[in-house]
């Protein structure tokens, strides 16, 4: 009696295990962000504006993600490299755009970092221009 039950426990979880959907899934099947961070010059003159853009999308998709968590361009002069960093959080301008519009009034090197947070996901990069 007991081979009997055992064995139609066995059958019983060999039939549910078969019949179970799979489950594999490879990295093709997610979606990520990504994102194109663009200035409008390398170089401007003190006081003059300069554009910084972030276009947020789905990776290998022409989506934009107009819903991201946050963006932020972290920004600072060469002379404050250990010190106080300028953080601008940046709202969607539309079409997956995110961008500052900013001018400075010190010459020489400045670095900029975007932060995006977007679909679980946090992205950062840092750039250089100069102001003359």
């Amino acid at each position: 009696m007991r081979k009997f039950l055992l064995m139609i426990l066995s059958l019983s979880i060999i039939l549910v295990a078969g019949c179970m959907p799979k489950q594999s899934q490879s990295l093709d099947d997610f979606a990520f962000p990504q994102v194109s961070f663009s200035l409008s010059s390398t170089e401007v003159n003190v006081g003059e504006p300069i554009l910084f853009d972030c276009y947020v999308s789905i990776e290998g998709e022409a989506t934009p993600i107009e819903d991201a968590d946050r963006v932020e361009f972290e920004v600072w002069h060469e002379s404050q490299e250990d010190g106080d960093h300028e953080d601008i959080l940046i709202e969607h301008a539309g079409d997956g755009h995110y961008t500052l519009e900013k001018s400075f009034d010190m010459p020489g090197t400045y670095y900029i970092y975007y932060h995006v947070d977007a679909m679980g996901i946090h992205l950062m990069e840092k750039f250089d221009f100069v102001v003359k």
